[in-house]
């Protein structure tokens, strides 16, 4: 759809009210329709006590997102197939990757669709003798059939059972209204139906849609989870892949350490060669998800593959902490306006104690 024919659409819609939102510090108006009114309805009334809706619904706004612009029909449908592959996803890196609950499992039993995960999760760890977290799309489709074949079981035929029980009806119920009319729903046949028009106004707005339902996912979850960066990390599990940043830059910095002589293993205290250095995360990036100079090291190349998720140890940490300080004292010496924000980073760390307090949240 070009420019041209989104103005000549927007121009035929009845707007329903406006959405003030803040883009690069500027305060902007988005107008939305009635239509787009109905979603945020449904977002506004939910009860925020389960995330099956949430996933359900940020699954069908993402794949009409996805959809191509131009839609010749009239109706689009959408298989239970389809979502239930979304909705895995966002559970699978979220629980398997973030290592983010779901439910309060202390007062009540896991859901279903969370039970199906930690069981994937757990076929995966078998499957392939590891503990080390792994992004969804790098795991399925995969090369283990039996493990595949789980997989496909439980996106074709568990979780669209469990969403065709629990969620596809409920989701569109609000205060007195069986059905606010955002899709046709054949729950015997596990598919839903949008106007094509519904699908153009949802790839309009989809962004802020899915922005709105990430928030209210992040507000349940903190109920569970002590873990920094939460909305973060919900907006990430619906990527394709992971997004981590080059360590390069923090190499210089860290080596300031070893001016004076040879560099050694964090970990191990033995000499590396320049050629076997690695920049690691003491604390699991999954966890902090940032680059933080105050919880980066130097190690050598195979301690950082196979270190993977595992908790530090108290003596890690201590050393940790006495790195941070060492390494403070010599930047300030060769301070210059590169480094000063690496400078103020590391004392704020020193001074706050967060190496301590994020390593008592990741041990749980």
């Amino acid at each position: 759809m070009t420019d041209h024919e989104l103005i000549e659409y927007r121009n035929k819609k009845v707007y329903n009210g406006n959405i003030n939102i803040n883009i690069l510090g500027r305060l902007c108006v988005i107008e939305y329709s009635n239509y787009i009114d109905k979603w945020i309805t449904i977002l506004d009334e939910m009860n925020n006590d389960n995330t099956y809706k949430l996933a359900w619904g940020r699954a069908i706004i993402e794949i009409c997102m996805n959809m191509p612009d131009k839609i010749e029909d009239e109706k689009v449908t959408i298989t239970f197939k389809d979502i239930s592959k979304k909705v895995l996803k966002y559970y699978w890196n979220q629980i398997f990757y973030f290592d983010l609950k779901q439910s309060d499992v202390k007062k009540k039993k896991r859901p279903v669709i969370e039970t199906i995960t930690y069981k994937l999760i757990d076929s995966y760890k078998e499957a392939y003798k590891t503990t080390k977290p792994e992004w969804f799309n790098k795991v399925y489709p995969s090369n283990n059939l039996q493990l595949d074949q789980a997989f496909t079981k439980a996106i074709i035929k568990e979780i669209p059972s469990s969403l065709s029980k629990d969620v596809c009806w409920r989701f569109p119920k609000v205060k007195d209204t069986d059905d606010i009319g955002i899709y046709t729903l054949y729950k015997k046949e596990k598919y839903i139906e949008l106007d094509s028009e519904h699908v153009i106004e949802i790839k309009l707005l989809g962004n802020i849609l899915v922005q709105l339902f990430n928030y209210k996912w992040a507000l349940l979850l903190e109920k569970y989870n002590y873990s920094p960066k939460i909305a973060n990390k919900i907006k990430g599990s619906g990527d394709e892949e992971v997004k981590r940043n080059n360590l390069t830059q923090y190499r210089k910095l860290l080596l300031l350490q070893f001016a004076q002589g040879e560099v050694r293993d964090f970990y191990t205290g033995e000499v590396i060669s320049m050629d076997d250095i690695s920049i690691d995360h003491v604390i699991p990036w999954s966890f902090i998800y940032s680059d933080d100079i105050w919880n980066l090291v130097v190690t050598t190349k195979s301690n950082n593959s196979s270190k993977s998720n595992k908790i530090p140890s108290q003596d890690d940490i201590k050393r940790l902490e006495k790195r941070n300080r060492e390494l403070v004292e010599i930047m300030k010496v060769n301070e210059d306006n590169q480094i000063k924000k690496y400078i103020n980073d590391l004392h704020y760390a020193n001074e706050n104690n967060v190496i301590r307090e994020f390593y008592n949240y990741f041990r749980g």
